[in-house]
């Protein structure tokens, strides 16, 4: 190759110096030739100008022909670098042919030495492992054992509280359920009672139509007649409602809205509190006995009286009345008393002669909002407003067990997110004891080295050691609820 280059290059220096010298040849010829014409015949003028022409063509040919040696020279050498480039590629095809030939050998040989050493060390790995993977299964059994006795007792003694908590309750709620329907009872038995009072009373409404001449004869005092009808009003409530509970289901002389500015007030005769202790149903009772022109009409049976009389002292006993039931109307207050008042009659026959004979007062106490009732009519009706303050005190206890059951339901509530957390601490504590399991295994390999002087063990515990092997408890915040 080398050669070939030499010769090459001494080719070229060559031409360039045959080049050159025919260079100086021609600038030589061109300064001899004069250059004017003066003096010169033409024959010698044309014969060196066709001299200089011919130069100058054979100068071009020459040119050519040193340009067509150096391209001969140049795809000769060409051809010969092509050539021995060929036989260098097909030395080195067949040297790397060789070579990968010996390594695909030398790597078929490392491979089958690797699957089987593979194949030993998986064998001893899995054996490890199933010895390790035995070892751990009796301990997590072991542990899982233990942690199932403590649940099971946790659990029994949360059943147990929970059990006697719900009997609590059933009892509570036993005896409140007992306890009203045995007031139920007995105040139905009070009312069935008064019923037959009212039943008697109305068999007897003709006696007491005569009654209601003699009651006339001794109450002829109006602040008698008053002081007679607020006392037969709160024997009724004592009855009914029991003394013992004056001011607390029922009072008297109550006072409604104060004095203030000059403006005396309103206190009723009586208020009974239909939703009981928490006296914020008012129903307000107010005791009448007026007897304007009622007098007129049964002295001595009416007899004396005649027709226009006995209408003037009806209709001036409807007037009387309807002042009385406009008085008990300022008792119905929106937002502070009951829809309603009640005008208490003392007498049964009055009673009875305003509600068969008079009804368009019975008609403008309704449009009023004021209920007519006599005693007998009275005590069924108070009867009636303790029950209903019975069923308020049973609303609030029913209240307060579905309070308490509701409360007892969000215990239950908090039990299975508890539970299933609990669950999972015990996977985790479960890997994380295999975890520790292995770095105490390998901590004893390398005392075991240290105690047997083999460096090579500790290394290799060293280099097969990663940075998670020593596990880590977390720290579930969360488990703290709040």
């Amino acid at each position: 190759m080398n050669t070939v280059y030499f010769v090459v290059l001494l080719i070229a220096i060559v031409l360039v110096g045959v080049v050159a010298v025919l260079a100086l040849v021609l600038s030589k010829k061109k300064s001899n030739t004069p250059t004017t014409s003066q003096g010169i015949p033409p024959e010698l003028q044309q014969q060196l100008q066709d001299e200089h022409d011919r130069q100058i063509k054979e100068n071009a040919e020459l040119k050519m022909a040193v340009q067509q040696s150096e391209q001969n020279i140049a795809n000769a050498l060409q051809a010969s670098m092509n050539k021995q480039i060929d036989a260098q590629k097909l030395s080195i095809q067949e040297q790397f042919t060789a070579i990968v030939k010996s390594n695909n050998q030398q790597m078929s040989d490392f491979q089958a030495t690797m699957a089987k050493a593979q194949q030993e060390q998986s064998k001893q790995i899995q054996e490890t492992m199933n010895a390790q993977t035995k070892a751990d299964t009796e301990r997590l059994v072991s542990f899982q054992g233990t942690m199932t006795d403590n649940l099971t007792k946790a659990v029994e003694a949360l059943t147990k509280q929970v059990n006697d908590r719900l009997q609590g309750i059933d009892k509570k709620v036993d005896d409140s359920l007992q306890q009203g329907f045995k007031t139920t009872s007995e105040s139905m038995v009070n009312l069935q009672k008064e019923l037959a009072v009212v039943q008697g009373a109305q068999k007897n409404i003709d006696d007491l139509q005569g009654q209601i001449s003699k009651l006339s004869g001794i109450l002829s005092n109006n602040q008698q007649r008053g002081m007679y009808g607020e006392w037969q009003l709160d024997l009724l409530l004592a009855n009914v409602f029991d003394a013992s509970n004056k001011g607390i289901l029922y009072d008297t002389q109550y006072i409604l809205v104060p004095p203030k500015n000059g403006n005396p007030g309103l206190k009723p005769d009586a208020v009974v509190f239909l939703d009981g202790k928490s006296h914020q149903q008012i129903l307000c009772i107010d005791s009448k006995f007026s007897l304007i022109g009622y007098e007129q009409l049964f002295r001595d049976n009416g007899g004396t009286l005649s027709k226009e009389d006995a209408d003037k002292a009806k209709r001036s006993f409807a007037e009387a009345l309807k002042a009385r039931v406009d008085e008990t109307s300022k008792y119905v207050i929106d937002g502070l008393t009951a829809a309603s008042a009640i005008m208490f009659i003392p007498s049964d026959g009055i009673f009875a002669y305003v509600e068969n004979e008079m009804r368009e007062v019975v008609e403008y106490a309704d449009k009023k909002h004021v209920q007519l009732v006599c005693p007998s009519i009275l005590r069924p009706l108070l009867a009636s407003f303790r029950m209903i303050q019975i069923d308020q005190a049973r609303s609030e206890e029913a209240g307060k067990i579905k309070d308490a059951l509701e409360r007892l339901g969000k215990d239950f509530a908090r039990f299975l997110p508890r539970w299933e957390k609990l669950q999972k601490s015990i996977g985790q504590l479960s890997a994380n004891s295999e975890e520790m399991e292995k770095t105490v295994k390998k901590i004893d390999k390398k005392f075991k080295g240290i105690n047997d002087a083999d460096t090579t063990t500790i290394d290799t515990i060293d280099a097969d050691t990663a940075q998670g092997d020593t596990p880590l408890l977390n720290d579930d915040s969360s488990s703290n609820e709040q």
